[in-house]
Formats: C-alpha cells, structure tokens, sequence
C-alpha cells in the first residue's frame, strides 16, 4: 500500500519537538510542483534527542522523510586519474618527491595537502574582504587608486574539534568549536614567531600546508603578529591523501584586482614543504624525475625506456618531443628526420623534430657522429639552448602552442665533414 500522504500546509504535531512545516511552491516560481511529506513505509518508532541550547528535545515516533528517493545499488564508478598542473609539477619534480608515494603516507597519517600559488589575488568582482594584499618583501597585488594595503605572512588553519560545551540534567554534550590544527609528527610547519597552526607565505605569495583529512578545516591570512586578515566564508573538508592546489584564494575567473590574470608561478612553498616532509618520510623520494613527472601528469608510475603505448617511442622520448606516452594514438608531430639537401651546387644534412614547449624540466639533445662510436652534442634544448659551430637553426611553432619543430641544418657540405649518422637524447634536467 501506498504511503500515507500528509497534507502539505498543515503543520506538524506540536509534541515534535523540531516543528517542521512544508508548503507547495509559489505557482509564481514554479507551476505544480509540490514538495509532500510522506511516513516512511512499515516505519519503526525511533527515539531522537537533540540538545537545543540549554534544552533538551526528545521525540519519539515514526521519522518523516522529505522527497523520497528509491536508492538502489550500482557498480561503483572508476576513480578518475588525478592530473597535475605544471606548476606543482615542477616543484615536486624539482624537490624529488613522488607524488603517489606522499598520497600513500598521507593515507597512512590521515593527512592532506593544500597549496595556493599566490593568496594575495582576489578576483576583480570580488569586493567584500579586503583586496589590497602583499607579501612583506614579496608580491603584492594593490590597485593604484588607493585604499588600505593590508600585509598578508601567514595562513592560520583551523579544524573542527567536538568539545565538551554545556550539561543539562546529567546528559553530557559536545559542540563544535574551531581549534588551530594539530602539528605533524616529526614535521615543523609553523615557522618560529608566527601564530599557533601557520603555514608561511612566502615571497612569491605561495603557501602550502599539511592539514587533517576527514575533517572540517577553515583558515584565514593574518599579519605576522597573528591579526587576522581575510578570513575564508566557509568550512572544508579533504580526503585522506589529496592534494589540492588552488591558483589564489577566491579564484580568478579572468582577471584579478589589478588586472593580471590566473596566477602561473610554480609555488616555491610547496617545494619547501615537501622537502621538509622527505626529511622526515624518506620513503617518499623518487629517484627519477621522468617518473615523477608520469606519476604528476598522468596518475601513473611509467619507466622511462619502456613503450607503454607501444607506438614504437619510448616514454622518456615522447615526454621531451611532446607527445603522449600512455596514447598510441598521440605521436610525435615531428618524428626525427634526416634529410639530404641540394643547395648552392652542394648537398648539406638537415635534421629536423618535435619539441615540447611545455616541459621545460625535459632537455632534448640531438648528437652527430662519423663512426657510431664517438658522439658529438649538435644542439640541447631546455630552459637554455646551445648549438654547435657549422649548423643553422630554425624553430617553428606548431598548431596548438604546446610543441614546435626544431630544424638543424649543417652548414658544411657532406663532402665537407665526416658526419653521417644522427641520433635524439632526451635528459631531465637537474
């Protein structure tokens, strides 16, 4: 049988105590639409006890339940593979850490990871905190027609505690109330001088920190002697193991306060933490930085000389070119390519590739060599670029921005030098 349906408009006994009260939505909103309240089926009566100040209320009764939903069970949905910007990527590249190891002695420590890359931008329709914020000896981020300029060196977090807050005839009850975050073992994140449970900003106006998972957590920026700032609006909670990065506090959506768009530094607060955290949990490092690329950018640990995607590539080389290694499909643009050109009455070597133009931590190298034994450097591309003496160079960016063509071109006739076989490198830089 179905449900009994109670009237909509009426109101609820008076003995239940939390005097709920549901009516159909204004046919000026929303046209017949109503929002019933109906008795559980073959419902059982329950007892409730909820503590009102310093009252306590107590029910007993069948539940009412609003807007019923049928549940029924599912296959649980695959996880998606968490990808992470180059930014962070960097920093975790940079401080030799990897990434799927810090999750799992996260988990282990029920511990998360936050990291902001610049707290001091607000974006430009955001005018209800203040918005005149920098870093002492840092960055700043101040509009040029004046207003107070606040001075931002610490993020003060927070969690929810349940404590003992009110008793009331014998019954003991808890609330809860905001407690600066527990330190972690055998890991220092709050500098000397600055307010209990800080993380430091540093001077490029990152922050990152370690804070408990599963729980509420809030924050807020404070000067150096704990004057709170800009406090955040709303509590957050993270699981056990994430890592969540954020471009600045309150996200730009296409320009800040000042103008300038989403924040691109790789925060060097992160490195710091995360160096910090190796100190204490060695088991995190990584002694490979493709892998720890492969582990930030894809969510998966890739050797560097296997061909995962069997495209005939290995990893490591389609990482510097700038392609996929984990999609078969996604090759490099510009495979390595020798060719022989007529010119002037003469025949020179050209030598042309795909480059990637967004993994500056990846160094190709193209070497020549006359016997496939002794090998000579031709050009090496990176966050700098060195060419040999006798060849010319052109550089052309392909469609999309993200890789480009590199061509090398021996100046000195094949008849000219003993040259004949080339071969691609590619390297992490230090």
């Amino acid at each position: 049988a179905a449900p009994p349906v109670v009237d909509p408009n009426a109101r609820l006994d008076a003995t239940n105590p939390f005097r709920l009260r549901v009516s159909n939505a204004p046919a000026a909103f929303i046209t017949n639409l109503t929002f019933p309240i109906v008795l559980v089926p073959n419902a059982v009566a329950v007892t409730v006890i909820n503590h009102d100040h310093n009252e306590t209320q107590t029910f007993s009764g069948p539940l009412w339940e609003l807007q019923p939903v049928e549940v029924r069970p599912t296959t649980r949905p695959t996880a998606p593979v968490s990808k992470m910007e180059s930014p962070e990527r960097e920093m975790f590249m940079s401080a030799g850490v990897s990434p799927l190891a810090l999750k799992s002695w996260m988990r282990s420590n029920d511990l998360a990871l936050m990291t902001v890359r610049n707290v001091t931008q607000r974006d430009s329709a955001d005018h209800q905190q203040p918005t005149n914020l920098s870093v002492p000896g840092g960055v700043s981020s101040v509009k040029a027609d004046g207003g107070p300029t606040y001075s931002v060196k610490a993020l003060q977090l927070f969690q929810g505690e349940y404590l003992r807050g009110y008793q009331n005839a014998g019954t003991t009850a808890r609330r809860i109330k905001a407690t600066t975050v527990r330190p972690v073992a055998g890991i220092s994140q709050t500098p000397a001088g600055l307010p209990e449970g800080s993380a430091e900003i540093a001077a490029d106006g990152s922050v990152a920190a370690l804070v408990p998972a599963r729980r509420a957590t809030s924050w807020q920026l404070t000067e150096h002697n704990g004057s709170p700032v800009v406090r955040e609006r709303y509590w957050l909670s993270f699981q056990a193991g994430e890592i969540r990065s954020c471009t600045s506090c309150h996200g730009v959506n296409s320009t800040d306060q000042v103008g300038n768009t989403v924040a691109t530094n790789s925060p060097t607060a992160l490195r710091t933490l995360l160096e910090a955290v190796k100190q204490s949990a060695p088991q995190i490092s990584a002694a490979s930085t493709f892998q720890v690329w492969s582990e930030a950018a894809l969510g998966v640990p890739l050797t560097a000389t296997e061909d995962d995607d069997a495209d005939g590539t290995a990893n490591m080389i389609e990482w510097g070119m700038g392609s996929s290694p984990v999609n078969r499909a996604d090759r490099p643009a510009t495979p390595l390519t020798v060719t022989v050109l007529n010119s002037a009455g003469g025949r020179f070597a050209s030598v042309s590739f795909s480059h990637s133009l967004t993994e500056p931590s990846a160094r190709t190298i193209i070497e020549s060599s006359a016997d496939l034994n002794s090998w000579n450097t031709v050009i090496s591309l990176g966050s700098t670029v060195t060419t040999a003496p006798g060849y010319s160079l052109s550089r052309v960016t392909n469609a999309g921005g993200k890789t480009e063509t590199v061509t090398l071109t021996s100046t000195l006739a094949t008849d000219q030098t003993a040259e004949r076989y080339f071969r691609l490198r590619v390297s992490a830089e230090d």
